[in-house]
């Protein structure tokens, strides 16, 4: 059975193994399943800025890092943004930087960021989508 975790007038279901913190100063919510993927949620104002900055600091993080376009359907809901994919300790990271909006006008945009071990978001990918959709289920559609 999902638990739910009601997060700045936002409801969401995840795993009851997986472990689910806020931080209130920063506005963000972090989901950490039981290998050590993660999902970071924040609301932004300057949608785009936010997105440049993951991206950024990212590629001056690591070295080599891949970088795709990608976008998400999630019901009606689409998520653009971009995949990552870089070494860390021998191992292969994928990250994605996605971003949620919305023409509604009293709506929040949405800065998402999904990481992992590439075996690990493989495995884990379909569950992840699953924390989205209930996230994203009462939003409106983008016209």
């Amino acid at each position: 059975m999902p638990n739910t975790y009601h997060w700045m007038e936002l409801e969401l279901l995840y795993p009851e193994n997986w472990r689910v913190q806020e931080d209130t100063e920063a506005g963000a919510l972090f989901i950490e399943s039981p290998s050590g993927t993660f999902l970071t949620i924040t609301r932004p104002q300057k949608l785009q800025a936010a997105f440049d900055q993951a991206r950024k600091a990212m590629e001056k993080e690591y070295a080599n890092v891949e970088t795709e376009n990608c976008s998400r359907l999630l019901g009606e809901t689409l998520l653009e943004g971009i995949i990552k994919r870089f070494v860390y300790l021998d191992f292969i990271v994928t990250s994605h930087i996605l971003k949620l909006e919305s023409e509604q006008e009293d709506f929040v945009p949405m800065l998402i960021q999904i990481q992992g071990e590439d075996r690990d978001m493989d495995r884990e990918q379909p569950v992840l989508d699953a924390i989205l959709t209930s996230l994203v289920r009462d939003q409106q559609p983008l016209s």
